[in-house]
């Protein structure tokens, strides 16, 4: 599997390198700049500057790279509160339309899978993205309530008007 990986440089990204590279997962790493040293230097791992606020640069890599997942955590605001304190840092974006018989659960397995029974350990994780969005209100209370298996301490999905209908 080829995941694409924001944020490379901060601290829940290099976690998020260890935790795929684990996972035998060919990896594209990108975050804006340079790449920090210390990072692993394996050869399923390929490095990329990105700046995710470009959206023409972001279209390029994803044309170029192709990936089958992507993992974003990078910080678009107040990178250091990120640094100091990694559990204000788990946000997990789903994007994309689901398949026929595809459910709620089975993005928490497929995530799951990605990161570990202990990759969100000790973290709030919030839950984005236009999959997540498009949910029932009793499938987002599945997708929270199936955070803890990942480790975490609790999972969210901003409210919306699904949510105030609700």
């Amino acid at each position: 599997m080829k995941v694409l990986l924001t944020g490379t440089n901060g601290f829940v990204g290099g976690y998020w390198i260890e935790s795929l590279l684990s996972k035998k997962a060919q990896i594209v790493a990108t975050s804006l700049g340079v790449m920090r040293p210390g990072l692993p230097e394996d050869p399923s791992i390929a490095y990329r500057e990105l700046d995710i606020t470009d959206p023409s640069m972001v279209r390029t890599v994803m044309l170029e790279e192709k990936p089958d997942a992507i993992l974003h955590a990078a910080a678009l605001s107040r990178p250091d509160d990120c640094e100091n304190d990694p559990q204000r840092a788990d946000r997990i974006n789903v994007e994309g339309t689901l398949g026929k018989g595809v459910v709620s659960k089975d993005i928490v397995l497929y995530i799951l899978s990605l990161i570990s029974a202990s990759g969100a350990t000790g973290y709030a994780v919030e839950f984005a993205g236009s999959a997540i969005r498009a949910l029932s209100m009793e499938a987002r209370m599945t997708i929270c309530n199936m955070s803890i298996e990942m480790g975490a301490r609790c999972g969210l999905i901003a409210p919306d008007e699904t949510t105030f209908a609700y």
